[in-house]
């Protein structure tokens, strides 16, 4: 069977069962019934594209039985249905690709009875009414890669199984969790997992890997409730309650960053034996930049490193436990914007310099090119001072008028728009300081004309003077009119000007 269309079935739209391989079903079919969508029992290499599932009672499309295996489920759009959207159940080795998967009743995606070795990646799963993904039942060895689960009500969960692989999956928005893993192991890496409300990670169970995550505006970032595990390179941040709480036993914690804002509390760690550093080397980078590795960058230990290793003197104390090799920022690394001076923004843990123009970092060079763009710039400034003054005086004294109090009002529809009621009265204030100094500048302009009308009055005069002196051409009343310009004239410019 290939290339078949069958749908609005009562029960099962489509189905594929024992010695039914190697069918394709790329055909752009609605399937909706009262039971599934699509039904594989016992087909192998089927390959189930870019069709859509909905509002069918149960599943949208159900894999089952250990008699199926190494089927292809790609970019097809599956939605409102009963259960689940996908439902893999005690079968192997599938391939589900690139799927929106989308308001279904419980699960988005669900592995159930032992459903081992199957492949999830790339695929969409969002607004489903429980889980985004649930693999539990002993399902062991799946991989997650690449993901976008979100405003589910719980991410992905794994429960009771092990050998899993969670790598590179974007998790945020969940109403409870982001993702937990419960009773088993896995190899957590490379995720990105925040605005979860509760957690962004819990993980319980045993020799676990966490490696390469970034947990951000979670409730709290990771919950390591697990034994034996490795938690390393990780970054958690900015989470409302703790960045890391730790409350199982003998796990090794090394080389993260743990950074806290305000009243956050950096790390929460119960009496349990753990370690939070490794052996001390310097033969490669740490998580922020430096060129020792040992424990773990705290956002909140300010004891000095006076060898400028970028490793602390003195141990960071854990309940009972101690980081003995605790991670410092170097002279002119930075973790955030905060540890760098006005001007400078931080950019892979270095303080660099803004563009003027705010547009981006400006790269240090060598003292050469230093020189060379100064030089630049003076030359630059150097054309624009000639060009300026080739405008003319009356284009300069426009600008010397009009400028404050344009600039001062642009600053000020910009704070209008943000709504930011202290910004606006600061900036109105400056307006108003704006229109004083543009008030001043236009009476100097006009102070400075009427100087320019008494020197040409004082000409008159004079001229005049001499005209009534040499030829006594001009009415007394003229020469008078003169003279008494003349001396208004010399009072001005003595005393007014």
């Amino acid at each position: 069977m290939q290339n078949n269309t069958i749908y609005d079935i009562s029960l099962i739209g489509y189905m594929i069962t024992t010695s039914s391989d190697y069918n394709t079903i790329i055909d752009g079919t609605e399937y909706n019934s009262t039971l599934y969508g699509l039904l594989i029992s016992d087909g192998i290499h089927n390959n189930v594209s870019n069709n859509v599932f909905h509002d069918n009672a149960n599943f949208g499309l159900v894999i089952m039985s250990t008699a199926s295996a190494y089927n292809y489920i790609g970019n097809n759009t599956i939605y409102n249905n009963g259960n689940y959207g996908i439902g893999l159940i005690n079968t192997t080795n599938n391939e589900l690709e690139g799927n929106l998967v989308y308001e279904n009743a419980v699960q988005g995606i669900a592995l159930d009875a032992e459903a081992n070795g199957n492949n999830i990646t790339g695929n969409t799963i969002r607004d489903n009414h429980n889980y985004g993904i649930y693999s539990y039942g002993g399902s062991f060895n799946n991989t997650f890669n690449g993901n976008y689960v979100y405003n589910n009500v719980r991410g992905l969960r794994i429960a009771s199984s092990n050998n899993n692989t969670v790598g590179s999956n974007i998790v945020y928005n969940n109403s409870n969790y982001g993702l937990e893993m419960t009773d088993g192991d896995a190899s957590i890496t490379g995720n990105f997992l925040y605005d979860n409300t509760n957690y962004g990670c819990h993980i319980s169970g045993t020799n676990n890997l966490m490696e390469d995550n970034t947990a951000y505006q979670n409730g709290i970032g990771f919950v390591v409730a697990s034994d034996e595990d490795t938690f390393t390179k990780n970054i958690l941040y900015n989470n409302t309650q703790y960045q890391l709480r730790v409350i199982g036993d003998n796990n090794s914690i090394y080389d993260n960053n743990f950074t806290a804002y305000g009243t956050q509390i950096v790390v929460n760690a119960s009496a349990h034996t753990n370690y939070w550093n490794t052996t001390y080397t310097c033969t490669g980078t740490n998580i922020i930049g430096g060129d020792c590795i040992g424990g773990n960058y705290y956002s909140n230990y300010t004891w000095a490193d006076t060898d400028a290793d970028g490793i602390g003197e003195i141990p960071y104390s854990l309940y009972g436990n101690t980081d003995y090799l605790p991670l410092t920022l170097l002279s002119g690394n930075c973790n955030n914007d905060s540890d760098c001076a006005n001007g400078y923004e931080c950019i892979s843990w270095y303080c660099q310099e803004k563009e003027a123009t705010g547009g981006g970092p400006k790269i240090y060079v060598s003292e050469e090119s230093e020189e060379t763009e100064d030089t630049n710039e003076t030359e630059e400034l150097e054309e624009t001072t000639e060009e300026t003054e080739d405008e003319g005086s009356e284009s300069q004294t426009e600008i010397a008028l009009f400028s404050n109090a344009g600039n001062a009002l642009e600053e000020l529809e910009e704070a209008i728009s943000t709504g930011d009621i202290a910004e606006i009265i600061s900036k109105t204030g400056a307006l108003l300081m704006a229109i004083a100094d543009d008030l001043d500048n236009l009476l100097r302009y006009v102070f400075l004309s009427l100087e320019i009308y008494m020197w040409m009055i004082i000409s008159m005069g004079l001229l005049a003077g001499y005209e009534y002196w040499k030829h006594r051409k001009i009415t007394g009343n003229i020469y008078m009119a003169c003279s008494i310009a003349f001396i208004i004239g010399v009072v001005y410019v003595l005393y007014g000007g």
